[in-house]
């Protein structure tokens, strides 16, 4: 029940940062109405009682603690933020990943990542397949040109042409299905190589 309510004001925020036009100087910032609030269960920092929230607006994050509001410098923003808008930001948040605020000696704040962000390993899977089917076909059937190869050059190109027809004729089917185990084993392993990002 409370992600489920978590969720609803997340969204509801996220509609209404959509709103904005342009971005909000951060004197101007009102919290409430132009930024997306990441709920304090997603957030963590280095003292849990810090009563610090983190939100979001078009520029990137601002940091609250008290009556005290700071923005974030992008480059003490995890990688994966950059660039981001509201809505990208808030399908993180909806995937119940975390945000790691740390706080600098100087009073600046940093956001990380922090989260056991689900899906992930799908190209590494994509790639996987592929590549296992094509070095299953390039070996399968580059032995076969091999050896017409041979032949045509110890005989004559049309007892070659023969051979490479018979084979062909013979394995091609085997070849093929072995590349088929061979792309879900690439899969597989690409998958798991590449893991949850």
């Amino acid at each position: 029940m409370t992600n489920k309510f978590l969720l609803a004001l997340l969204m509801a925020s996220v509609s209404i940062a959509a709103m904005t036009e342009k971005p909000i100087p951060l004197d101007e910032l009102d919290i409430s109405e132009y930024t997306l609030e990441i709920p304090s269960a997603l957030v963590r920092t280095q003292n849990s009682k810090s009563g610090l929230k983190l939100f979001c607006d078009k520029e990137g994050f601002v940091v609250k603690k008290g009556n005290t509001v700071k923005r974030v410098p992008s480059y003490d923003t995890d990688k994966l933020f950059r660039g981001r808008n509201l809505k990208q930001i808030a399908k993180y948040a909806l995937l119940s990943n975390k945000f790691r605020v740390s706080e600098f000696d100087n009073g600046e704040y940093a956001v990380h990542a922090q989260g056991k962000l689900k899906g992930g390993g799908v190209g590494g899977a994509t790639a996987g397949a592929w590549l296992g089917k094509a070095l299953v076909s390039v070996v399968g059937h580059g032995a076969i040109l091999v050896v017409s190869g041979a032949v045509s050059i110890v005989a004559t190109p049309a007892a070659g042409w023969v051979v490479g027809t018979a084979l062909e004729s013979t394995f091609g089917a085997a070849i093929e299905t072995a590349s088929f185990a061979g792309a879900i084993a690439g899969g597989i392993a690409g998958g798991v190589a590449t893991g949850p990002v």
